[in-house]
């Protein structure tokens, strides 16, 4: 496990590279400033042509030993096929320095592999263990002093000597003397600054994926705050800050020389793993494609394919067998993603397209890889690298230009999704509004002055508009009155319209025993199709206090606190042929009877306890509005409507 004390030395020097980004310009004067200093008075760069050789023998680092027979490696060029697929390679490079230079250091960058260095014989430094069975780790630029006296000993001239381990998998033909390896010899003075330079020019092109990455992550998970439903959002998220976690990871593990087995290392393969299926996700939700086995299947796969890839720099796999495990992950990824993705776009999926070009970029740069490695295992010939962009001084991966262009497709999805998005909730807002507005209008009907009795109701939607109804209808004939409190399945405005809907069936029906009345309602619903169920209590009272109710799977009417049993029924729109039991009663003047819906008993707590039956009967001597204003302050999370009725 990583030391706090080097924790704390990774986040000072990513805190650096975020200033040193921000100012390029002023770093480059530092070097320079540096550079015209005392000592060599200029860097001296070995850039070769080195002399190069496949094996591991100690003479080879000595000053005297005749390496004329060595293989001439000039830079920018991959190893050669003779060096087959070696493990451990030497690298010796003659050069002059002036005697009695005081201070001298080499200065190495962007060294891929686990090294030692040594001036005429002599070991001064290097990084990592230089052993073909070992994993090789990342590594910060460093500089090693060389003694002077190994100048003033050899008159100024100097045999430099690397020793180069690839580790288990070994070098796969590239090599280390690249293009973007650097080996000077400097003013020790320079290396702090230098160090600091190189790495912001060098972690540049990721610091500005990080932040691409961090912007559009967070756009999505701000934008799936408030859109819940719309769960690509929250996809997109996971994916992008995943990816801005590994880049920060992966320079952590370069500053601290993480070893591939080491818990960091770990961390940043369990990152990668959740980013990969998290896009999977993404392009699903995004494509409509169901949850399937075959997507599930291939995202366990993009999960845990990962883990191989430590399992191959650590050996722990025969070679063949890694790689090939490692190469699932993009043609899953990238390939099979790709094809839906063009399926999606001849479909008619209008953000498909705008990923099309930087899928077929990312399937370019990784099919390549594979079959360049394939190529070099069966040939030791090793293709060129896929061409770079250059912009001043940087070098622009052909894989982080399809990076880019994907990360600004995605802005554009977010922004098409979010304006479409934004007109449809405008539009649902105004349509919530008309029924809002029908549904007052109904309910302000439904309730109708009645002569002889006392009627009390409260409605108290959850939402803007409700699925609970109530309709009080007076008979002028017998003086009798018929009242019924019902609840809709489903929210929203579905239920609100289905709720209009009922209403106006009541209120063109001639009222009259509360089984036809229910009767009638529930062929009406019937009619209209797959609507749901609802659940409905009818009940008439005469002008003597006699009354007869029947039940549809609503709860039951409270006679002053006593809950009036009835026989359990469909609810309706369930059953054609359903018959509804009519229960007849009594009562005085001074007594009340109480229909409620059942978001009076299922209000709920912050804690989670239900209001519950016992409560309600304490509440039903209550009026309607004062009833409701209890459940409601317990913890509403339905629709509340109270209706009692008295003789007057």
């Amino acid at each position: 496990m990583l030391s706090s004390r080097r924790s704390w030395k990774c986040a000072a020097a990513l805190a650096w590279l975020l200033l040193l980004c921000l100012s390029p310009g002023l770093a480059a004067a530092q070097v320079a400033a540096a550079t015209d200093g005392a000592g060599l008075g200029h860097s001296v760069h070995l850039r070769g042509p080195w002399l190069a050789a496949p094996g591991d023998n100690p003479r080879w680092a000595s000053a005297d030993y005749d390496d004329s027979k060595w293989t001439v490696l000039p830079p920018r060029v991959p190893l050669p096929a003779s060096f087959g697929q070696a493990r451990s390679l030497w690298f010796r490079l003659h050069l002059h320095v002036p005697p009695h230079t005081p201070s001298v250091a080499l200065y190495v960058e962007s060294l891929p592999f686990n090294y030692s260095v040594y001036v005429n014989g002599v070991n001064i430094g290097g990084q990592g263990e230089v052993d073909p069975d070992r994993a090789t780790q990342l590594h910060p630029p460093v500089g090693f002093p060389v003694p002077p006296r190994l100048i003033d000993d050899a008159g100024g001239r100097l045999v430099v000597a690397l020793h180069v381990s690839g580790g288990p998998i070994g070098f796969l033909g590239y090599s280390p003397m690249s293009e973007d390896t650097h080996l000077e010899l400097v003013n020790p003075e320079e290396v702090p600054l230098r160090q600091s330079f190189r790495l912001a020019h060098d972690w540049g092109e990721s610091l500005a994926l990080l932040a691409f990455n961090l912007l559009v992550g967070l756009c999505g998970l701000v934008i799936w705050w408030s859109l819940r439903e719309q769960r690509e959002y929250l996809a997109l998220a996971v994916w992008l800050l995943c990816n801005a976690l590994s880049i920060v990871l992966n320079f952590w593990a370069h500053m601290a020389g993480a070893t591939p087995g080491s818990p960091l290392a770990l961390t940043l393969v369990l990152v990668m793993s959740f980013s990969s299926v998290a896009e999977l996700e993404f392009m699903r939700l995004l494509l409509k494609r169901p949850q399937n086995t075959l997507w599930l299947s291939l995202e366990a796969i993009a999960f845990f394919v990962n883990f191989f890839i430590p399992l191959l720099e650590t050996g722990r796999l025969p070679l063949h067998l890694a790689v090939s495990l490692v190469f699932i992950r993009p043609l899953i990824t990238e390939i099979f993603v790709g094809l839906v993705l063009l399926r999606g776009a001849l479909r008619g999926n209008r953000d498909a397209p705008l990923l099309l070009l930087p899928m077929a970029l990312w399937s370019v740069s990784d099919v390549y890889g594979i079959v360049r490695t394939i190529v070099f295992f069966a040939s030791d010939v090793l293709w060129p690298d896929l061409p770079k962009v250059h912009v001043f001084s940087y070098t622009v991966e052909f894989a982080t230009v399809a990076t880019t262009v994907a990360l600004f497709s995605l802005i554009l999805i977010i922004l098409r999704r979010t304006i479409r998005l934004s007109r449809e909730r405008a539009d649902l807002a105004a349509e919530v509004a008309a029924a809002e507005e029908l549904q007052l209008l109904l309910m302000a009907r439904a309730s109708r002055p009645t002569p002889g009795y006392q009627v009390s109701t409260e409605y108290r939607p959850m939402q803007q508009v409700g699925g609970d109804f109530f309709l009080v209808q007076p008979c002028e004939e017998d003086g009798s009155l018929v009242v019924i409190v019902g609840d809709v399945s489903g929210k929203g405005l579905q239920a609100a319209m289905r709720v209009s809907m009922i209403l106006g069936v009541l209120q063109r029906e001639v009222m009259g025993q509360p089984d036809r009345v229910l009767g009638k309602l529930n062929r009406a619903l019937l009619a209209q199709g797959d609507l749901g169920f609802t659940t409905a209590c009818c009940l008439r009272l005469e002008a003597d206090g006699s009354f007869c109710f029947a039940n549809a799977g609503h709860l039951n009417p409270y006679l002053d606190g006593d809950e009036l049993a009835s026989e359990g029924a469909l609810p309706l729109g369930m059953a054609e042929e359903t018959s509804y039991t009519v229960l007849c009663g009594r009562m005085d003047r001074g007594q009340r009877i109480v229909l409620l819906s059942d978001g009076v008993v299922e209000a709920r707590s912050r804690k989670g306890e239900m209001f519950g039956f016992d409560r309600t009967r304490d509440l039903v001597r209550m009026d309607a509005s004062a009833m409701a204003d209890v459940a409601q302050r317990f913890g509403q999370e339905d629709d509340i409507t109270v209706l009692t009725l008295s003789l007057a």
